[in-house]
């Protein structure tokens, strides 16, 4: 009898090129053996552990193909990777008040809950309404918690006072939760230049429990393991000296290979054999493996051109002056180019960064691109279509880039506009959350209307609902409350279960003088769901304002954290009470956190006048007439004129 063999075949490329290995690409993921084990066994065992690297060394691989696969599902749960950088085409106009950092990590904890739904929780309220899981024998499992690219939380752009409070508030808050939660084990993946400015946030979050590993490029050895490995479920192998020779010229006579580079290389290799052939010879390595980088420079420098619409041919003749003259300095800080520009090429894996002396430096990823840049080719950006387009929209809004996230939105649209109106619509409210970053209020009520239309011919009444409330939002920002009201009924009727619509809905019959209608609203939602924080949080500020203190007491108490505006209510309610020591320590922090907050100014100017301390008062509520971060809502500025009017010196006490 015989019996037929089979050499095991694959129905795509064992190699994956320039992008970072998932979970699924695991059984093609070698020479990482050690560092997965490690990495694993840190991660279970320590509160928090620091993976750290330079830029393309592969981090995020570890993480995915490297440690996951290794920890059982009976043994631990995984949350899926978390980010800090958020960007959507949910209208961020109907978001209630949050942290950034807070809630794009808790979107990529749970891709799937809404997003007006997690931007009243904190990370540890989050955790705490999960299942807890246990083993076998009824033991809490380990919940391990990863961050990737975690240099956003100190790095990351834009660079601004509020964002640096609204770091170390989530910074805090991820203290708080890993204290809490004690069988909660948090990684965090930072890039090496980074790693310093990481210190301050290690000492909060490691509670003296902190484990670091370093991943560095390949060796020799451990870049033709993963060169060779992935061909073992193939028909195909290396011919003798074949993967010899590719190292050797991705080395480039330096001790390293850069595992982005080897990557692209053998995945042009493999794409550029006919299909019969079974060896990858050193004639094939030494005809593609420099084309394939070559060509792969060629089309980031296009891509990275297009998107940040800078001239290709200036970035690439930028590139080959700074970093591959023979006049080039690598210690020499780039100037010329805009910071998004250097991040977007460090992404790529051209240029790395470092911080010496306080200062960003740049110089480039590995000596063997020296060679591509020096024989650059013209080559067209990447075709992308509406979808990508939208994507990059996406990314960009994320990381702060409004310019950018506008321009790609806007080619989404004219790619995109009478084939996808799904697509069309979603880049119309991206557009609107643009308009809405940058303060232009009426702009995004437009873009976020037309987006609204869109979904509406769609019969999609979750999305309309969600631009209605968005709508809403602006307009009761603008003072324009029954126009306000109007909009979040609407969005109420279609849904019915969201909270924040709820309770935008009684904060806008609030700022109409309709204070008990307001809560009656809310008092309905906390029936039916009674730990609610967003609810519980509008409630306690509207008590705290009817001067009802013990019951806004009650309900502010309940909640973990308190922005600034709701620590200011709860201030009142104490200095309501009489607990005036209370109440000057929570209105100091709540002024040293939004100090141009009008509704925050004018909390603190009635709890100068409940002191006794008139000139105080005034002086506050003056300030807070004033404030535009955010400014007073039209019911709260007569408030402003009763307290103006016991100052007989203001001239517009007769008023």
């Amino acid at each position: 009898m015989m019996i037929e063999t089979m050499t095991p075949q694959v129905s795509e490329p064992p190699y994956v090129g320039p992008r970072a290995f998932t979970t699924a690409d695991a059984p093609r993921f070698f020479g990482r053996e050690a560092a997965s084990h490690r990495l694993a066994e840190l991660w279970r065992e320590h509160r928090l552990t620091v993976l750290h690297g330079p830029s393309g060394s592969g981090r995020t691989s570890l993480i995915e193909a490297g440690a996951r696969p290794l920890l059982p599902s009976a043994e631990a749960e995984i949350l899926p990777t978390g980010r800090l950088s958020y960007g959507s085409v949910f209208p961020a106009a109907a978001l209630p008040e949050h942290n950034p950092y807070t809630l794009a990590l808790l979107s990529s904890w749970s891709p799937a809950e809404p997003a007006s739904r997690l931007a009243g929780w904190s990370v540890a309220d989050f955790l705490t309404r999960r299942p807890q899981r246990t083993d076998v024998l009824g033991r809490r499992m380990p919940l391990l918690a990863v961050i990737d690219q975690a240099e956003e939380l100190v790095a990351g752009p834009p660079h601004a006072p509020d964002r640096e409070r609204a770091r170390r508030s989530f910074a805090d808050e991820l203290a708080e939760a890993l204290d809490e939660h004690r069988h909660l084990r948090l990684l965090l993946s930072v890039r090496e230049g980074s790693l310093p400015d990481l210190e301050p946030y290690e000492r909060t979050l490691g509670g003296g429990e902190v484990a670091r590993l370093r991943l560095a490029p390949f060796d020799a050895g451990t870049a033709l393991d993963a060169v060779r490995g992935p061909l073992r479920r193939t028909a195909r192998s290396f011919a003798p000296g074949a993967a010899e020779a590719l190292i050797d010229d991705l080395r480039a006579g330096t001790p390293v290979v850069e595992p982005a580079f080897a990557q692209i290389v053998c995945e042009r290799l493999w794409r550029s054999l006919p299909p019969q052939a079974g060896a990858i010879t050193a004639e094939a390595v030494q005809a593609h493996g420099n084309a394939a980088l070559t060509g792969y420079v060629a089309r980031a420098l296009a891509d990275v051109a297009e998107q940040y619409d800078v001239p290709v041919g200036g970035l690439r003749s930028w590139m080959q002056r700074t970093f591959a003259g023979t006049d080039r300095d690598p210690a020499t800080n780039p100037p010329q180019m805009p910071p998004a520009v250097l991040r977007a090429l460090e992404d790529l894996h051209l240029i790395r960064s470092e911080r010496s002396g306080g200062e960003l430096r740049y110089e480039l990823q590995h000596p063997r691109l020296i060679a591509p840049l020096g024989q650059m080719i013209d080559t067209r950006p990447s075709a992308s279509g509406p979808a990508e387009r939208l994507r990059a929209a996406t990314r960009a809004l994320a990381s702060g880039e409004f310019a950018r996230a506008e321009r790609q939105a806007v080619t989404a649209v004219r790619l995109g506009a009478k084939s996808d109106l799904r697509l069309r619509a979603e880049a119309e409210s991206l557009l609107g959350n643009v308009a809405h970053g940058r303060g232009l209020r009426k702009e995004a009520e437009t873009h976020y209307q037309t987006a609204a239309s869109l979904f509406e011919a769609r019969q999609d009444r979750t999305a309309v609902g969600r631009l209605l409330a968005a709508i809403g939002q602006i307009r009761l920002a603008d003072g324009r409350g029954a126009e306000a009201l109007e909009e979040l009924h609407a969005a109420a009727e279609r849904l019915p279960t969201d909270l924040t619509v709820q309770a935008e809905l009684a904060r806008a019959l609030w700022e109409l003088g309709q204070t008990r209608a307001a809560i009656t609203v809310l008092d309905a939602v906390l029936s039916a769901e009674g730990d609610a924080p967003e609810i519980l949080r509008t409630r306690g500020e509207f008590l705290a304002d009817l001067g009802d203190a013990d019951a806004a007491l009650r309900d502010l108490d309940r909640l973990r954290r308190l922005p600034p505006g709701t620590r200011a209510a709860r201030a009142l309610a104490l200095a309501t009470l009489g607990r005036f020591d209370a109440a000057r320590h929570e209105i100091d922090a709540a002024l040293d956190e939004a100090p141009d907050s009008g509704p925050v100014l004018l909390y603190a100017a009635r709890i100068a006048g409940l002191r006794g301390a008139g000139d105080s008062a005034a002086d506050l509520a003056r300030r807070a007439e004033a404030a535009q971060d955010p400014a007073l809502p039209r019911h709260q500025r007569r408030v402003v004129r009763r307290i103006l009017a016991h100052r007989p010196d203001d001239p517009r006490s007769a008023g």
